[in-house]
């Protein structure tokens, strides 16, 4: 019985990584990806179009992977995915800061508005511009006109981040001198 419970133990902490950040990161990927009681998996593993999946064969694959070719994790960054509708593997990862993963977010399907940071308002029936900067949402204004709501978020978006957002696209309306 005892060699039973020390096989039994042997394979479970085999990698000895199993209460590490690195494992609990790899852990939480996987429950995004595989397990469909886990809260995120509709937005990852779950999703109808091209569900997310964790390509990596095992914790020392990814262990593995993130030592020898991103390295340690800057102060600050946490893992991240390079494009977001892809899986996690190699390629496709990397350390990023908190604004910079702000910065690489898909659109949510549900979205009242086609753009981001552009939200119906069915109290004030107006189109409202958000944005979050610095992990604080800022309240931009409330607009009869969708485009007005996100020419109002492009602009703080561009003054503060020096940048389109990713998903950009030339949009017809005006825009003020803010370069």
């Amino acid at each position: 019985m005892e060699d039973f419970l020390l096989q039994k133990i042997d394979k479970r902490f085999k990698h000895g990584q199993t209460y590490t950040k690195l494992y609990e990161q790899w852990s939480h990927i996987n429950k995004r990806c595989n397990n469909k009681n886990d809260d995120s998996f509709k937005n990852y593993g779950g999703k109808k179009d091209n569900p997310t999946k964790n390509k990596f064969e095992n914790f020392l694959a990814f262990k593995e992977y993130l030592e020898n070719v991103l390295g340690p994790a800057p102060e600050g960054h946490t893992l991240d995915r390079i494009n977001v509708n892809g899986h996690y593997e190699p390629g496709n990862l990397r350390w990023a800061s908190w604004s910079e993963q702000n910065l690489n977010r898909r659109l949510l399907a549900d979205k009242s508005s086609q753009y981001r940071g552009v939200y119906w308002n069915k109290n004030r029936n107006k189109w409202q511009a958000n944005i979050g900067i610095n992990a604080k949402m800022k309240y931009l204004g409330s607009f009869k006109n969708e485009l007005d709501a996100a020419q109002a978020f492009l602009e703080k978006y561009y003054n503060h981040y020096k940048q389109w957002p990713p998903e950009y696209k030339p949009m017809p309306i005006k825009f003020k001198e803010i370069l």
